[in-house]
């Protein structure tokens, strides 16, 4: 363990396709969907994190452009075709 976690909030119901302690790179992990307070919109929240802090890291998917804060609060990221 490298003392990071990653949480990902609103899946679709069932729609966690991996298991606590799994390695996933490059792999489906979860299906977007409403669970929560979404306001009708089918997302998927996520965020890094010190293992027990609840403080956010910023992190870059190759999808968008490097910040050194990390993703921007308001700003729709949209997922890249998987295969």
């Amino acid at each position: 363990m490298d003392g990071l976690s990653t949480v990902y909030s609103h899946p679709t119901r069932n729609g966690v396709l991996v298991e606590v302690g799994d390695t996933a790179v490059g792999q489906r992990i979860a299906r977007s969907g409403n669970s929560g307070l979404t306001g009708g919109v089918p997302h998927l929240h996520f965020h890094l994190e010190e293992c027990g802090s609840c403080v956010t890291l910023p992190v870059t998917f190759r999808n968008t452009t490097p910040n050194p804060v990390g993703l921007q609060h308001g700003i729709a990221y949209p997922a890249e075709p998987f295969g």
